[in-house]
């Protein structure tokens, strides 16, 4: 039923009108389309991603505090 009735409003206009309303459609199908697509998409476990443990086996990650404290000292003098 409201489907006719969106059909009849719809041809009540002038075509230029009805251009501008199935362009309308068409960006608000593009808007949601995107934002389900993004919430339909399965979440990787974070330990999963490929860039966990990229940095293991580098030996000044050994102790990583103590690394960055270096790169703070080396970098951000105060003078």
């Amino acid at each position: 039923m409201k489907s006719e009735i969106l059909v009849k409003k719809y041809e009540s206009f002038q075509p230029e009108i009805q251009k501008e309303i199935i362009d309308f459609i068409g960006y608000l199908e593009l808007k949601y389309k995107s934002t389900l697509d993004i919430k339909k998409e399965k979440k990787t476990p974070l330990e999963k991603e490929p860039f966990v443990g990229m940095w293991s086996s580098r030996s000044e990650m050994k102790d990583p505090e103590k690394y960055i404290k270096e790169l703070r000292k080396k970098h951000w003098k105060r003078s």
